[in-house]
């Protein structure tokens, strides 16, 4: 007998957003994995916590994943990490490893997940909202119909690359984009293509940016640009400017606190 790997997804970061199958899970495993240093950092524990603060006292698993490309020293990590979560495995000791979104798109759990199913321990991805199917909803518009194409590219490709996803139609979606938001906003206004930027989707400071014109230089790492051909330009705002959720009940001074707090963790 082993204990089972429950790969979470937690959605974009609105609590209201967790799945009840999510919260079923969680409310009956003892351990917690994170992928932080800090829960304080961590968006998916955050997430969480607000919806069932008892996590708090569940034993808590700290697996930070830095920002770097080294990949020698993260393939070390993953293979750490996965001796780690064995030991919880092999006495029969289920663990729920928390991740934004959903853990089958650009998630750090994926690594572990691979590593263990290969070693034969049984794991389970519980599926969570992507960021960008959250970001589509706030912006009010359809990702895709019909025969259109919809693409997920990491905003860490090649210019070369850029180029020619941006030749082709159908829906683009770039995730993980502060490092090369700008040029991303360069090649889209260089084809005519309508595009908009989700900043902390869902979150009390969410902010909606409808052309790439206005695109933040710094946008943090929690930004998802949409962008559609020039068929399809449901991102492309009928009034020019950037505006600002602010879910029911949220004050000012909340607001600005959420502003401030900046969440670290590679997730």
């Amino acid at each position: 007998m082993s204990g089972i790997l429950y790969g979470i997804g937690t959605g974009p970061g609105d609590p209201e957003l967790l799945t009840i199958k999510a919260v079923s899970i969680i409310r009956r495993t003892d351990v917690i994995a994170i992928p932080a240093e800090d829960e304080k950092c961590c968006l998916s524990y955050r997430t969480v916590m607000k919806l069932l603060p008892e996590i708090r006292e569940k034993e808590l698993l700290k697996l930070p994943f830095p920002m770097t490309g080294d990949v020698r020293d993260l393939s070390l990590r993953h293979r750490r990490y996965a001796d780690r979560l064995k030991e919880y495995l092999d006495a029969e000791t289920d663990v729920a490893f928390l991740t934004i979104g959903d853990p089958s798109v650009y998630s750090t759990y994926g690594y572990l997940h691979r590593i263990l199913k290969e070693e034969g321990y049984p794991v389970q991805i519980i599926s969570g909202i992507p960021s960008f199917c959250a970001a589509a909803a706030s912006l009010g518009e359809i990702l895709c119909e019909r025969d259109e194409t919809l693409e997920i590219i990491p905003a860490s490709v090649s210019s070369a690359v850029l180029t020619d996803v941006l030749s082709r139609g159908g829906t683009k979606v770039f995730m993980k984009a502060p490092s090369k938001s700008g040029e991303i906003a360069r090649a889209l206004r260089e084809t005519g293509r309508s595009a908009a930027m989700v900043r902390n989707c869902t979150m009390p400071e969410e902010q909606i940016y409808r052309n790439a014109e206005e695109f933040p230089s710094d946008p943090g790492y929690f930004s998802i640009i949409l962008s559609s051909s020039g068929k399809n330009s449901a991102f492309r705002s009928s009034q020019p400017g950037s505006s600002l959720r602010r879910p029911d009940g949220a004050s000012d001074q909340e607001k600005k606190k959420h502003m401030q707090t900046g969440v670290i963790s590679h997730e």
